[in-house]
């Protein structure tokens, strides 16, 4: 038997599988009293595996460039890009949808995620408190690409649009066979009558965003099929028309169901039992659940295949010999021959080991050498977003020279210089402080005409313009054409001739670095 949770914003539909065919056991809201009555509802129920299918309107796609690796490089490097794309969740993954074919050749990659951790951490502390062991939670957008060949679909570019349950339809982009983006758009009351407009309204907008998204041409077709059933597929064939470049196709849910395999389909146009039933009879791959939400299914398959061994071990010790003396024997020579084997295992460990130099540092402290590396290196200030930034600024301002440009990184938005003390703070534990980069830009006035109170109100004009930048946080005027405050002192010359000289300035910068960037 198989529990499969269906997930969506509104709660949790429990289907159990034997096989054959699927039930929907009970419904629950998403609100406490909903997960109270989840939990109540679990007590009963067999330690069996749990699949989590997660429709939710908070999971969104990105598709990036990566260079081309294998193995665990590309494992890393797409678990390190994923987690910059995505701080606010743990419930993110990647797939390689294939290689650029000119250029660098880079890996085309889609990331994707459950943005809302709140929306699935519930139900999972549920799981883990009844000891339910979770096999793994799927995305339905990505599980849509199983319905490529039973839709005979043959073009390059399909929208899928479903009706999922609770009155939402699903649009998912799939090109080339790959799903490249999905999202849950909502379903107004009104039933069928307005089911096939809302959806030629849909579509136009959809297919506008993709564009947008440079995942598809303005000049491209595009298939739509629409999967639905009774009076919502004849609004649908009524109201959408056919356009050069949008070519609408219809399937019946029912047979769409009936292809798969699964004759008793229960709902009369919605598809999340389809959904469903896939998860159940093909062989769909972990997306979401990380390992330690997967802890409790590890153990369940060890215990269940230590349980097989048991059985069969038995089973053919007993045809064997037909006597339990020629089992236990069976078993004792089998306990000698591995306790030999982790001997000799042993024996080759500690010989390989003496063959290794002594390197002078425990495997924990490279282990924190290269955590402290890899925040660092997440932690890379752009100067090249510094000089854009002020050069905008002077741009705009002819006459305002600069003469000198500075600049460091600290965590400390007062620090004056890049001194030892600010990098030393750094290392020992201060990487997820804020990081700013401070700038120091001196220059002069050379359209000067002699006026101080103008000299003076251009480099105001100046502060305030860079001020208002949305990554500058504070603009100082370390030093002004005329200082008038106390104690400050008057600068400026002029030469033999009386002509007006130069009106000398300088700004000081913080500006607030996030992601490498400035």
């Amino acid at each position: 038997m198989k529990l499969i949770l269906y997930l969506s914003s509104q709660g949790l539909d429990v289907y159990r599988s034997d096989g054959k065919g699927i039930e929907c056991l009970a419904t629950f809201s998403s609100d406490t009293q909903g997960q109270q009555d989840f939990a109540t509802f679990l007590q009963d129920m067999p330690k069996a595996p749990c699949h989590i299918l997660a429709d939710l309107i908070e999971e969104e796609f990105r598709e990036e460039l990566l260079p081309h690796t294998l193995g665990r490089d590309r494992a890393a490097l797409h678990g390190r890009h994923a987690a910059r794309l995505f701080r606010a969740t743990p419930f993110r993954c990647s797939r390689v949808l294939g290689r650029r074919k000119s250029g660098r050749k880079d890996d085309q990659v889609l990331f994707c995620a459950l943005t809302n951790p709140d929306a699935v951490e519930p139900w999972l502390g549920i799981l883990a408190d009844r000891h339910m062991p979770l096999a793994g939670i799927h995305s339905l957008p990505l599980l849509t690409g199983q319905l490529v060949k039973p839709l005979g679909a043959r073009s390059a570019n399909m929208l899928v649009i479903t009706e999922q349950n609770r009155d939402a339809l699903r649009e998912t982009f799939i090109k080339d066979g790959q799903v490249q983006f999905s999202r849950l758009a909502p379903l107004p009351d009104g039933g069928s009558s307005i089911f096939g407009g809302l959806l030629g309204s849909e579509v136009d907008k959809i297919r506008r965003y993709l564009h947008t998204l440079k995942l598809f041409g303005r000049d491209e077709s595009l298939d739509v099929f629409v999967i639905s059933g009774g009076s919502r597929l004849a609004s649908a064939r009524a109201h959408c028309q056919d356009t050069e470049l949008v070519c609408f196709q219809y399937r019946d849910v029912h047979e769409v169901a009936r292809s798969l395999g699964f004759a008793a389909y229960p709902h009369a146009y919605s598809c999340e039992a389809l959904f469903v039933y896939l998860l159940a009879k093909r062989r769909v791959s972990n997306h979401y659940a990380q390992g330690t939400h997967r802890r409790g299914f590890f153990t369940w398959q060890l215990r269940h295949a230590l349980g097989v061994a048991t059985v069969a071990t038995a089973a053919a010790g007993l045809l064997w010999s037909g006597l339990n003396l020629a089992d236990g024997l069976l078993l004792d020579r089998q306990t000698q021959a591995i306790r030999a084997q982790l001997g000799r295992a042993e024996e080759r460990y500690r010989q390989a080991a003496e063959r290794l130099p002594d390197v002078g540092v425990t495997a924990a402290d490279i282990l924190a050498a290269v955590n402290i590396a890899d925040r660092l290196q997440g932690r890379r200030s752009d100067p090249g977003v510094v000089l854009s930034t002020i050069g905008q600024a002077l741009a705009q301002r002819p006459g305002l020279v600069p003469d000198k440009l500075q600049w460091f990184t600290s965590t400390d938005p007062d620090a004056r210089d890049a001194g030892a003390a600010t990098r030393a703070a750094q290392l020992s534990g201060d990487l997820d402080r804020p990081l700013y980069t401070i700038a120091l830009v001196s220059g002069h006035i050379s359209d000067f005409d002699g006026s101080w109170l103008n000299a003076s109100q251009r480099i105001e004009r100046l502060a305030s313009h860079l001020t208002a930048r949305p990554q500058v946080r504070r603009v100082d005027i370390v030093r002004e054409p005329l200082d008038t405050r106390h104690g400050g002192n008057v600068e400026g010359e002029v030469d033999s001739r009386h002509a007006p000289g130069r009106a000398y300035f300088t700004l000081r910068i913080v500006m607030e670095s996030s992601d490498g960037a400035v």
